[in-house]
């Protein structure tokens, strides 16, 4: 009970619930769905892990910043927010962050001097799904396994390239 005296705000809220029973649920079951609901999400905003990300745009909920593709490519909307964010701006499609550089030294920072900070994937059930459980090259998170195909395919490649064969008598 003590908590509930010393929650701020307790009182204007029960105000403002006073004056808005007609939205509430008649029912004892819609009600408990309500709270349990509000409860619910109150925890989860509590709890949830923070991260020291970027600034960029606030999005909606479940949908992120999408809506605001609609009528702009990427490319055009972080230009935009380029000028208001920065070079490096973090943005939601759905509710997958994305963090976009904008700059070519911030890029060359990311991918050449810290490359394996940035060398992982996202990995999403149909991304899993595609690349057999993350064995792919493409698809495949960072990890020594990864290291080691990669670096096998590059000679293949560059093996392939140059025309030369090597053969056994």
């Amino acid at each position: 009970m003590e908590l509930m005296e010393n929650a701020p705000y307790l009182d204007q809220l029960l105000d403002f619930l006073k004056g808005k029973e007609e939205w509430l649920p008649r029912s004892l079951t819609g009600r408990a769905v309500l709270v349990g609901s509000i409860a619910g999400v109150t925890v989860y905003l509590i709890t949830k892990k923070r991260y020291n990300l970027p600034p960029g745009p606030r999005g909606l909920p479940l949908l992120g910043n999408l809506l605001e593709f609609r009528n702009a490519s990427i490319y055009e909307k972080l230009t935009e927010w380029r000028a208001k964010y920065g070079p490096v701006v973090k943005f939601n499609i759905g509710h997958i962050t994305i963090v976009g550089l904008n700059r070519i030294d911030v890029v060359m920072e990311a991918m050449v001097k810290r490359q394996a900070d940035f060398a992982g994937r996202i990995q999403l059930y149909s991304t899993l799904l595609l690349s057999d459980g993350g064995r792919n090259i493409v698809l495949g998170d960072y990890s020594p396994t990864w290291k080691l195909h990669r670096k096998l395919a590059t000679k293949a490649l560059r093996h392939y390239m140059t025309g030369t064969t090597s053969t056994r008598e």
